[in-house]
């Protein structure tokens, strides 16, 4: 958790003010090597969901049911190649060259 924190905060610092973090539910899809998320979890679940996407990197942070932070292991709650809601997570945009990217720094089973 200390490290997304830590990668958010250096991030939004090599960005300016411009970059956002964004804490809400959303759709994973999530493979061995990758894997892309979807902020927002009023849709359908299905592996194109609509709306912005962001990297959701193979060795995310995440939270379980009991509150405890798992650190370097992938996230029990999200199957490889299944689209999964999760209760919420962490999404920082920044711009780029022609538009912006983003990232998931944690999530939250």
């Amino acid at each position: 958790m200390i490290v997304a924190g830590v990668a958010g905060w250096a991030i939004g610092h090599h960005h300016g003010s411009s970059a956002e973090f964004k804490v809400v539910p959303g759709i994973v899809y999530a493979t061995p090597s990758d894997g892309t998320a979807y902020l927002g979890a009023d849709q359908s679940l299905n592996r194109r969901p609509s709306g912005d996407a962001y990297s959701f990197p193979p060795g995310i942070s995440w939270i379980d049911a009991d509150g405890v932070i798992h650190e370097g292991v992938r996230p029990t709650c999200v199957p490889y190649y299944h689209a999964v809601r999760v209760k919420d997570m962490e999404a920082v945009s920044y711009p780029i060259a022609g538009g912006s990217s983003g990232t998931v720094l944690w999530v939250q089973c």
